[in-house]
């Protein structure tokens, strides 16, 4: 029994260390930020091979804030998702789709109209573009 157990851990020891260097790999962190109007905006983004998450936060005048998480696949240069928010002064959480487009070190945020299928937001087929005018994520100087 204790043989089968000294075993079981040396595979179990042998996989984490395989699997934390294929990770290390793949993963990506960055914190990018944007300036619109009066609000700041935030976004701490992780990459991992074809999908991505992080945290979205607008700070504006008077106490505004909207903080969420965003999740979704990353399709060549473009990140297609959705945004899990609390909407300023309220208490539940709402989700709407998210799209961004990276531009050499930078992202653009997407617009268009949107859908919601079975609770999953999307844009609508054609309806998606890219501009400067909303805002532009800059990475964040260390």
């Amino acid at each position: 029994m204790k043989i089968l157990a000294s075993c079981v851990v040396l595979i179990l020891i042998t996989l984490s260390l395989s699997c934390s260097h294929i990770a290390a790999t793949d993963k990506s962190y960055r914190t990018y930020i944007a300036y619109a109007g009066r609000d700041t905006v935030m976004l701490h983004l992780s990459l991992v091979k074809k999908d991505f998450y992080g945290q979205y936060k607008v700070n504006g005048p008077g106490r505004y804030l909207v903080t969420g998480d965003i999740n979704g696949i990353v399709y060549g240069d473009t990140l297609l998702g959705s945004l899990s928010y609390t909407p300023f002064g309220w208490k539940n959480k709402k989700r709407k789709a998210f799209a961004l487009l990276k531009d050499g070190d930078t992202y653009q945020r997407g617009s268009g109209s949107e859908t919601v299928y079975m609770g999953i937001p999307s844009f609508q087929k054609n309806t998606l573009t890219f501009g400067k005018e909303v805002f532009v994520l800059l990475p964040e100087e260390n």
